[in-house]
């Protein structure tokens, strides 16, 4: 659903219209074909780097400003993956919002945190000078989503890039 600065992306338009869609869809299962026997969730996660959001108008910059405002305590896709596993199997409370949607986001939309990313956000020129920090780890995460600059590879190292080339279907 993302933040003032972002939920115009993510509520509106074709995101929104899909994330609408999937939701009403969650409300007809729990309660049609699994009325009284399970329930059906939608999840609202935080910002992530990832492919799709890369690629999505603002927030590589949202996000940018994000890391930079919180550093070390950005949740990762793979935390915020446990906090659901946590609350889906009773490990952890389960916190949904009125529309029942399990909520993951709260760190992110912190009021403290999210005026400082206001701020950033008010004059992106100074912000981005101010965000160094927050820009060079995006991307590095945006690299690392393409195989390039992964903690361990020898990009130098010679490797084999000759392969036979597979065989017609039906063995041709």
């Amino acid at each position: 659903m993302g933040s003032e600065l972002t939920a115009p992306i993510y509520r509106q338009g074709t995101i929104g219209a899909a994330k609408e869609h999937l939701e009403r869809t969650a409300g007809e299962l729990t309660s049609g074909v699994l009325a009284g026997r399970g329930r059906a969730f939608t999840v609202v996660a935080g910002a992530a780097v990832t492919q799709a959001s890369s690629a999505i108008p603002s927030i590589a910059l949202y996000t940018t400003f994000l890391r930079a405002v919180l550093g070390e305590d950005f949740r990762t896709t793979t935390e915020q993956a446990q906090d659901l596993w946590d609350q889906l199997t009773g490990s952890a409370p389960l916190v949904t919002d009125g529309e029942g949607r399990v909520r993951l986001d709260g760190w992110e939309l912190d009021e403290r945190v999210q005026d400082r990313v206001r701020a950033l956000w008010s004059d992106p020129r100074t912000g981005l000078t101010r965000a160094t920090a927050g820009a060079e780890w995006f991307m590095g995460r945006i690299r690392e989503l393409y195989g390039w600059g992964v903690p361990g590879v020898d990009y130098a190292a010679p490797a084999e890039t000759t392969a036979p080339w597979p065989l017609a279907l039906g063995g041709q």
